[in-house]
């Protein structure tokens, strides 16, 4: 059963990721620090990393964590966020 352990930002077809508890904000902050200039554009996607190491965007996060009861919080919007699961 696949797992999400942590977040994650693909940009410009490179990974830039931290694992769990850290938030987006936190992978943004690591990717300034890497001298990435504005690290969250209109390219950016923002999503998860999951325990096979695999990127999944906010959408697909979902529904790993819906279908292996990982969520933390009941979900009532489409995608998933870093406070639904820690």
């Amino acid at each position: 059963m696949t797992r999400i352990v942590g977040v994650a930002i693909v940009r410009d077809g490179i990974t830039y990721s931290l694992d769990a508890p850290n938030r987006h904000r936190d992978v943004i902050v690591k990717m300034v620090q890497m001298g990435v200039p504005k690290p969250v554009t209109k390219d950016a996607i923002q999503g998860f990393i999951s325990d096979t190491g695999e990127f999944l965007d906010r959408v697909e996060a979902l529904k790993v964590v819906e279908e292996n009861e990982q969520n933390i919080h009941e979900l009532f919007r489409p995608q998933l966020y870093s406070e639904d699961v820690w």
